[in-house]
């Protein structure tokens, strides 16, 4: 078959599933004459889609696609995936890393001189699009991932909240330079935000190293 699809699903589980109830945003890529999606990319709930965000998707396909025609066998094991990123990590010495002032937590914003020893900026999420739209090299920046939803039901009342992969992402690129599994022990107050902390700065920090 010559002919692909790329489409956008918005997803809601109903009250009666185990599934989180906040809505989730999936893109799939795919053949015509095939059910099954050759890529599924689980993305941010709410917000708009605009084109660095659309930059950031295209390029995450492209490398999962790329991935799939060099793969030797099968597919990677996580401990192969974990290797190659620790090779990628050192290379944050050598480039700015642009913060979402939105997205960290009034603690980090105190404390980050004293954590984060390499080239940071605070900055707006449009100073952030601009690198990624424009591919500026040596900058990188902090993208949360959609990972799970953990749910708590109690009669009538369902609630949920997100838990976030933060990946270091290369604004060049939209190559994973390392990434931040979530923090499980999180409470049950409504959606996740994805915010950094000091911890989350200190595990980067250590995968430099």
């Amino acid at each position: 078959n010559k002919f692909t699809f790329f489409k956008n699903l918005t997803r809601q589980a109903s009250h009666f599933s185990f599934r989180g109830s906040i809505l989730e945003n999936t893109f799939e890529i795919g053949l015509t004459d095939k059910r099954i999606p050759l890529c599924t990319m689980l993305y941010a709930t709410e917000k708009l889609i605009n084109n660095a965000n659309t930059t950031f998707i295209v390029q995450q396909i492209q490398h999962f696609l790329n991935g799939r025609i060099n793969l030797k066998s099968g597919k990677k094991s996580r401990k192969e995936l974990k290797k190659k990123l620790k090779t990628r990590a050192p290379k944050l010495k050598t480039k700015t890393l642009l913060l979402d002032e939105q997205l960290i937590t009034s603690k980090l914003k105190k404390k980050i001189k004293t954590i984060y020893p390499y080239e940071y900026k605070i900055v707006t999420k449009e100073i952030i699009d601009k690198a990624i739209i424009e591919k500026i090299e040596n900058i990188t920046h902090i993208r949360p991932i959609s990972a799970i939803q953990i749910t708590n039901t109690s009669g009538s009342v369902k609630v949920s909240k997100k838990l976030y992969l933060q990946y270091v992402i290369n604004s060049l690129n939209s190559k994973v330079l390392t990434y931040l599994a979530p923090r499980i022990s999180i409470g049950m107050s409504g959606d996740g935000n994805g915010q950094n902390s000091p911890i989350d700065i200190k595990k980067i920090v250590k995968s430099i190293k």
